[in-house]
């Protein structure tokens, strides 16, 4: 087996510089991208995250080459590629639906892009063998890929994109076509062979767990523009907007009164109690109404005397590991998450129930929910 050094590159960043995208038709005109200036540091995975159309895939798509740019700038290392055509960016792509060559072999498909600029034997060889074996896919070489699992099929097109070394690497929603457990596993050997190699990558989904579990930081993209921009734990703990919030885990959201606002926290007035918040976006003052984020997880069940505020349980999902609860108060629906095994088992429906909040799980953000309290599905 070769060592991963043999394949590893100098790490460039990516520099996006107010990129921006226009489609236009006799009919219509589209602001796709708006705006977008992002540095991926070298070595990193960077995920930009949003829901369909969001304009993610078309700022993957500048990146490589196939859509060129209505403004801005594309940096990769100290060269801007905007007049380089897709194949002079040293550029690898790993698509959603593998385009992989069905009358070709796992070597072959690998080998193709080496295969059209007519290197040597030994060259092709030299190179497409320890991608191979780093794959964990070098014993169906000379398969063909009808005969293989769809996560051995994306080995092969992530063997494709990483034979040429390429100084980057691109991944378009490549988990999308396989089943949920068979996701997590190739998206765990993803996170590896990009470690390993230690090579820039640009991930794009729509898959928040995926994002979540993959990235060095997240970028959060909302009508064309990248809202948020930081580490997962970040993104989920401080959500810049109600969007964030939403979009990244479950929440509850309930509008809430700032009494006082201090270095050390902020207290609000919700549900008639008062409640400590740790952590705020942007500059919420004494009464103001704010947004109030409650993540599911930060809502215990207590007896009525230990908390200031009481909810009556409407609904129970048991899920194993854990069970959500779904809880009425004072005209608001909560959910909450708890391990199922907590002691004093799972309460009924119809239950009067006492509800305490762990500060760490509150977050708020500018505005008041327009669409009424609710919690995220």
């Amino acid at each position: 087996m070769r060592t991963s050094t043999q394949l590893s590159t100098q790490a460039k960043p990516i520099r996006l510089r107010g990129l921006r995208k226009v489609f236009a038709t006799r009919r219509e005109r589209v602001e796709a991208v708006r705006d977008v200036s992002l540095t991926v540091e070298p070595g990193e995975l960077l995920t930009l995250l949003g829901p369909s159309g969001c304009g993610k895939t078309t700022v993957l798509r500048m990146i490589a080459g196939l859509e060129d740019p209505t403004a801005g700038e594309i940096y990769i290392g100290e060269t801007q590629v905007n007049d380089l055509p897709a194949n002079r960016r040293r550029v690898g792509m790993v698509f959603q639906n593998y385009a992989l060559f069905p009358h070709l072999t796992v070597f072959e498909n690998a080998a193709y892009a080496l295969r059209i600029r007519r290197r040597p034997e030994t060259e092709v060889h030299e190179a497409v063998q320890p991608v191979l074996s780093l794959l964990d896919i070098e014993a169906h070489a000379d398969r063909m890929p009808a005969l293989l699992s769809g996560g051995e099929q994306q080995r092969v097109a992530l063997a494709r994109a990483l034979v040429s070394r390429p100084d980057v690497l691109l991944f378009d929603e490549p988990l999308s076509n396989l089943d949920a457990k068979l996701r997590i596993q190739v998206r765990g050997e993803i996170r590896r062979i990009q470690r390993t190699l230690g090579i820039t990558s640009v991930y794009v989904t729509h898959d928040q767990s995926e994002a979540m579990s993959l990235s060095d930081r997240i970028a959060i993209m909302q009508a064309g523009r990248v809202v948020q921009v930081g580490p997962p734990q970040e993104i989920y703990r401080r959500p810049a907007t109600q969007f964030v919030a939403d979009f990244v885990g479950r929440a509850n959201f309930v509008p809430a009164r700032v009494l006082t606002r201090g270095p050390a926290g902020m207290a609000v007035e919700f549900l008639g109690s008062t409640v400590d918040v740790a952590t705020w976006s942007g500059d919420p003052q004494p009464a103001d109404t704010v947004c109030l984020v409650i993540r599911p997880e930060a809502i215990r069940l207590v007896a009525q005397g230990e908390a200031a505020a009481k909810g009556t349980v409407r609904r129970i999902e048991y899920q194993g590991a854990a069970a959500e609860c779904h809880i009425e108060s004072g005209g608001h629906m909560f959910l909450a998450i708890f391990e199922a095994d907590e002691g004093g088992g799972l309460p009924s429906e119809g239950m009067v129930m006492g509800l305490r909040f762990r500060t760490s799980g509150l977050h708020a953000v500018a505005g008041q929910d327009p669409m009424g309290s609710r919690a995220s599905a």
